[in-house]
């Protein structure tokens, strides 16, 4: 079902994670009042030793209040994720949006994301913000996304030793400070 709260770590199917989620899904809004932050379609917070696998999300994330870090899958990611994919459009209007995860320093594996997303800063189709040593592999963004600065087809900033390999968008970017993979990036590898 639909997920309206003020609190920060709200998911569609979980709000933290810890564990292992497997072969699991969620379909409802998330709407993150107040100043509630970490929203996500399928877990607000994916923790350091959080595995979440062969999993989906397809609602709708929204921050109607003053927060961030809002993602159609996850609203942060710090474990792992692979083979899941976020459908939902995303609308972040106070920085850090993705079509996928809103912040990420874990492992994201053969994953995508096909909703739009639109607000302010720090937007990307997949990821809207990747530190600390992110790596995503084999994963892809065809959503359209629409903000201001450090907005971009795949991740909207990115720094701290990031790794992407093998991955890719396919969409339309619209904003000031657009690029057409990354917005904003500082010490990010990128191969393939």
């Amino acid at each position: 079902g639909n997920v309206k709260a003020m609190q920060n770590n709200i998911g569609g199917l979980v709000g933290a994670n810890n564990a292992t989620i497997s072969d699991s899904y969620a379909m409802g809004k998330i709407d993150g009042a107040g100043t509630a932050f970490k929203l996500g379609g399928f877990v607000g917070q994916n923790l350091v030793s959080g595995v979440v696998e062969r999993s989906y999300a397809l609602g709708e994330v929204v921050v109607s209040g003053t927060g961030h870090f809002a993602g159609g899958f996850a609203g942060e990611n710090l474990g792992e994720i692979n083979t899941s994919y976020a459908k939902g459009n995303v609308y972040s209007p106070n920085d850090f949006g993705g079509g996928f995860i809103g912040t990420n320093s874990g492992e994201i594996v053969s994953s995508f994301a096909t909703g739009s997303i639109s607000g302010s800063d720090n937007l990307g189709g997949f990821i809207g913000e990747m530190t600390s040593g992110g790596s995503i592999t084999l994963s892809y963004a065809l959503g359209d996304v629409t903000g201001a600065s450090s907005v971009a087809g795949f991740i909207g900033s990115a720094s701290g030793g990031s790794f992407i390999n093998d991955s890719y968008n396919k969409n339309t970017i619209i904003g000031v400070d657009v690029g057409g993979f990354i917005g904003t990036a500082n010490a990010v590898t990128i191969t393939d």
